[in-house]
C-alpha cells in the first residue's frame, strides 16, 4: 500500500504524474469531487477509519484534513453534486464485520464532519455510485458471500432514506462506477 496521489490530464495521452500524498496509507477508501476539490474518506489502515481528506484539484500538493465521518468504515459508495458529497454503506472494522446502511453527507466547499443523511435500503459494502447534479444511485454491493443486484436512489440536495430504484440485470463484485 502507498499513500501517493496521482493525476492525469484528460485531454492529453500519457502516464499518470505525482500530485502529492494522502495523510496516511489507506485502502478501500471512497472518493468524490466537485469541479474544484477532491475528497477521500473512510478506508482501512489497518482498521477502518473515519477521517476525510481534501485536495484542491488545480494545485498539486498533499491532502489536508477535512473532518471526520460519523463512524469508522471502509468500502463506502460515493456520489456527489457540485456542492454536496455523499458516502453510503460500507463495513466497519474487520473484527465485527457489520455491513452498514448509513448514508452521510458533507458540504464540499467547507471543511467539516459528516452529517447523517438517511439509510440505504440494504446494508452492504462497496456499492457502486453514479450521479448527476440531482440524483445519486447506489448499485450492487457485497455481504459475504452474497453479491447484490440492489439499486437505491437519493436526491442529493435533500436528506432522507434511499428509495428502491430497481435491480440490475446481474450482480457484480466491486464494480467500477462513474458519474
Amino acid at each position: 500500500l502507498i499513500n501517493d496521489i496521482q493525476y492525469i490530464e484528460i485531454g492529453t495521452l500519457g502516464d499518470a504524474l505525482d500530485f502529492g500524498n494522502l495523510g496516511s496509507v489507506v485502502e478501500s477508501n471512497g472518493g468524490l469531487a466537485s469541479p474544484t476539490r477532491g475528497i477521500t474518506a473512510a478506508g482501512m489502515s489497518p482498521n477502518a477509519t473515519s477521517f476525510i481528506e481534501v485536495i484542491t484539484i488545480s494545485s498539486k500538493g498533499d491532502a489536508l484534513i477535512f473532518g471526520d465521518l460519523t463512524e469508522k468504515k471502509r468500502g463506502v459508495g460515493t456520489v456527489s453534486s457540485t456542492t454536496r458529497g455523499i458516502f453510503a454503506g460500507g463495513l466497519d472494522n474487520p473484527t465485527t464485520s457489520t455491513h452498514l446502511n448509513v448514508i452521510e453527507y458533507i458540504t464540499i466547499a467547507s471543511n467539516g464532519n459528516g452529517t447523517d443523511f438517511g439509510d440505504l435500503t440494504l446494508g452492504r459494502r462497496k456499492p457502486a455510485g453514479a450521479s448527476n447534479s440531482t440524483r445519486g444511485v447506489f448499485a450492487y454491493g457485497y455481504v459475504a458471500p452474497t453479491l447484490y443486484t440492489t439499486m437505491d436512489y437519493i436526491t442529493i440536495a435533500s436528506t432522507g432514506n434511499a428509495i428502491d430504484f430497481g435491480d440490475s440485470s446481474d450482480n457484480d463484485h466491486f464494480p467500477a462506477s462513474c458519474a
